[in-house]
């Protein structure tokens, strides 16, 4: 788990870089909420898609019939689901970037 924890890792660093360069700073708090609050609803999304894609699954299960589709789908989801949750974790590390350099710019303007 430490291995893929430090892979995690990399892939927000990459995606933070990829952010940065596409979008403007974090104004306040209260649009880093809104942003990560957004990144958050997309995730339960996916979650819930792997939820119903677990129970269509084990319906086929126990019918014993042939489930690989329904593994497709929950491997598909489950990655679209990584991907949100990397996001979260990427607007919230971008959050406290954003806020950090806003500070420092008040600060030094006396503001």
């Amino acid at each position: 788990m430490k291995e893929l924890i430090k892979d995690v890792d990399m892939v927000i660093i990459n995606e933070l870089k990829r952010a940065i360069s596409e979008h403007a700073p974090m104004n306040s708090q209260h649009e880093g909420f809104a942003v990560i609050l957004e990144e958050v609803d997309e995730a339960n999304e996916e979650i819930e898609n792997i939820d119903t894609a677990l129970k269509m699954l084990w319906e086929r299960v126990k019918r014993n019939d042939n489930a690989e589709d329904e593994a497709k789908m929950l491997l598909n989801y489950s990655r679209l689901a990584a991907a949100e949750i990397i996001q979260v974790a990427t607007m919230a590390q971008r959050f406290i970037l954003d806020l950090k350099s806003k500070d420092s710019r008040m600060v030094t303007k006396g503001e």
